[in-house]
């Protein structure tokens, strides 16, 4: 009895694992999305570092995902230039282009014209 405890046990045990780990790539993308919205109500608000905190993470979270790591890295670079910071502004601009030249995701982005606008602003200045 007591072993077929034991092996009922490490069955449900078992299949937790499983369903864990097989939400676990989901669970991140939602992380790193609400990451993503967290930095664009940043910078909307004008809090430039803030939203810089938090792009990071989301385009870190993005790396799997061209679109949305070019989303947050159109917001970062936003946000970098609202800061002030052009050394780390022409990285993340140059980190933006490279993802472009690889996966073309720029136009997959979930971005507003507006925010399209501004952005190839800031690239006209950045990029000879």
């Amino acid at each position: 009895m007591k072993k077929r405890h034991q092996s009922g046990i490490l069955a449900v045990l078992s299949a937790a694992v499983a369903i864990m780990t097989s939400n676990a790539p989901a669970r991140a993308d939602e992380f790193s999305d609400a990451r993503l919205r967290s930095g664009e109500d940043a910078y909307v608000a004008k809090r430039y570092l803030d939203a810089i905190a938090e792009l990071k993470i989301a385009a870190f979270g993005s790396l799997d995902r061209p679109p949305a790591l070019s989303e947050a890295l159109v917001w970062l670079a936003l946000a970098q230039n609202g800061a002030g910071r052009a050394a780390d502004l022409q990285a993340t601009v140059d980190r933006f282009l490279e993802v472009e030249r690889r996966f073309g995701a720029y136009p997959k982005a979930r971005l507003e014209p507006d925010t399209r606008a501004a952005f190839q602003a800031v690239l006209l200045k950045r990029v000879p």
